[in-house]
């Protein structure tokens, strides 16, 4: 593999082995990680991603990651209106609480997933959201969490491009704000959560919202990460699935070069949609798609702050397939 995909890809997969489709009992997830770690291609691992309900049970398998802290991002019970979210919010902080000093440094919760309500926002009014996001972030550091990374997952049809769009507002507004508050640093702001699949075709959003939340994120300085559907490293059509999936390269390059070129909505959709794996020139110094290229540095430095992680249930997938295409 040559450095410039290697850089794209260090550290992008989170562990999702317990979710569908592969739905694996929480030991075979367990061990399935801590052997991943093990091996060779653990620089492309992140965090093992676990809910909050299944933290105690989790205890029993710690004893696996003896080398260095089991690393997690912890997924939070959601909640379809605002008042049910915050009491699940303070269930699933008393469940991490209690599981830190369960174990010490022998874990890091480096991150927390939740899914807003579908009340948090009103037609255009962003405003609940930003009240939501400013008493969820309250919430943390009363729980001793003030500085957990926090995903946002949005509650939205798979073609509602505007709520997407007020989500990713809110969040931006949000940010912005605690910035000019001077209450915390970029560990402090909330990321964008976009699910990019399922088991069911209607679970995978359009190409016109996905392009949509890649443009928002990288003109507002949203960080941004990506759950379901993105096995693979190049689009193609899942029969299991019933659905075009998208693909992790074309995904987090158009994520990219939104960010540091602007890119208009539909740029942004032909690099989504580019399943000819020709079309893309990886060297060892830079990535390009068309006119545009992106050095290791930027590709690096974007990874880190804005471009995050994606939550896979299979890492033998997306090794396999970067094999078959020649690129490992």
């Amino acid at each position: 593999m040559n450095a410039g995909l290697r850089t794209l890809l260090n550290g992008i997969l989170d562990y999702a082995g317990l979710f569908p489709p592969a739905s694996l009992a929480l030991d075979a997830a367990a061990r399935n990680y801590a052997a991943y770690l093990a091996g060779a291609d653990r620089w492309m691992l992140s965090r093992f991603i676990c809910p909050t309900a299944a933290l105690g049970d989790l205890s029993k398998f710690v004893s696996l990651f003896e080398a260095e802290p089991l690393r997690l991002s912890a997924l939070g019970r959601g909640a379809e209106t605002t008042s049910a979210f915050l009491n699940n919010l303070r269930d699933d902080l008393a469940a991490m609480r209690s599981f830190a000093d369960a174990h010490g440094e022998r874990v890091a919760i480096e991150n927390f997933e939740m899914r807003m309500p579908a009340d948090s926002i009103h037609g255009d009014c962003t405003g609940p959201l930003v009240q939501l996001l400013d008493d969820a972030r309250a919430a943390f550091a009363t729980a001793g969490f003030a500085h957990v990374s926090a995903a946002c997952e949005a509650t939205v049809n798979r073609d509602d491009i505007r709520d997407v769009d007020n989500f990713i507002g809110a969040i931006a507004f949000f940010n912005s704000k605690l910035t000019l508050e001077k209450r915390g640093g970029p560990a402090d702001r909330f990321t964008f959560k976009l699910r990019c699949g399922g088991v069911r075709p209607d679970a995978f959003p359009t190409v016109e919202l996905v392009s949509r939340a890649l443009s928002r994120c990288g003109e507002s300085g949203v960080p941004i990460k990506f759950t379901a559907g993105l096995h693979h490293p190049f689009p193609r059509f899942d029969a299991a699935a019933g659905a075009r999936m998208y693909g992790f390269i074309p995904m987090y390059l158009a994520a990219i070069l939104a960010h540091m070129y602007q890119l208009s909505e539909a740029e942004i959709a032909a690099v989504l949609t580019c399943d000819d794996p020709a079309h893309f020139e990886i060297t060892d110094s830079y990535l390009r798609f068309g006119d545009h290229a992106v050095p290791n540095e930027e590709i690096e430095s974007l990874r880190q702050n804005y471009i995050l992680t994606f939550g896979s249930c299979s890492f033998d997938e997306p090794r396999d397939d970067l094999r078959a295409a020649g690129l490992w």
